[in-house]
Order: structure tokens, then sequence, then C-alpha cells
């Protein structure tokens, strides 16, 4: 809904306390192709960040202090 009333130049943040692919890389995959190529980039320093899980072996082991955390995500988007 903010989308259309920020400028071009203009950057986007979104962020989710969840672990979820659905609620995080999901949704920016999907707003990303509703925008079009020219529209929206993804900053490329920002490729969103999860935690490790102990049960999630593609992300790695979670240390005791990693696993006492909560996960997020965020992506930070440019309006061109």
């Amino acid at each position: 809904a903010l989308w259309p009333l920020l400028k071009p130049g203009g950057r986007l943040l979104y962020v989710t306390c969840s672990l979820f692919k659905a609620e995080g890389q999901d949704q920016i995959d999907s707003f990303l192709q509703r925008q079009g190529a020219g529209t929206a980039l993804l900053d490329p320093h920002s490729p969103g960040h999860l935690l490790p899980l102990a049960d999630n072996p593609a992300q790695g082991p979670a240390s005791r202090h990693q696993a006492l955390q909560d996960g997020f995500f965020y992506a930070l988007i440019h309006k061109t």
C-alpha cells in the first residue's frame, strides 16, 4: 500500500521476525515479480538473514547462544 507513495530513488525496508520462508523471501520474490524488473530492485547488500536453527541443516548448527534468540528476515528494496 505504501509503494505507490514512494518516490523513485526511495527505499522500502521489509522486516519480519519470522523464520518461515513464506513470510520472508517468498513475500519479497512475489512483490518484486508484481512490480516488474525496472521498478523495484533488491539491495544486493541486503539479502535477508535467518539465524541458524538446530533442526535446519541448510542453515548450519546453532550455538546455544543463537538458539535462545529470535530469527528475523529483512530486505531493502530500492524504487527505480
